[in-house]
């Protein structure tokens, strides 16, 4: 299943713009949205910061839902 056709990915108008990220082009940005499913779980340690998953609309995880099945769109 593609990330497009899930029930957890979330894209956002004009897509994703990060500052300071040279990992992938900016056409790949602009399809790009996040994964719902893997967000961020709060932490009391100090150390690394999470961060949502960015997926491109084609990309997919295997553990989605599909969104017309389910019947949210």
């Amino acid at each position: 299943m593609k990330c497009a056709d899930c029930v957890f990915w979330r894209r956002y108008k004009g897509g994703l713009h990060p500052m300071n990220r040279a990992d992938m082009p900016n056409s790949w940005w602009a399809r790009a949205g996040l994964c719902m499913r893997h967000a961020p779980r709060p932490m009391t340690e100090p150390g690394p910061r999470s961060f949502w998953r960015a997926t491109a609309e084609s990309d997919g995880c295997g553990e989605g839902v599909d969104a017309l099945r389910e019947g949210a769109v």
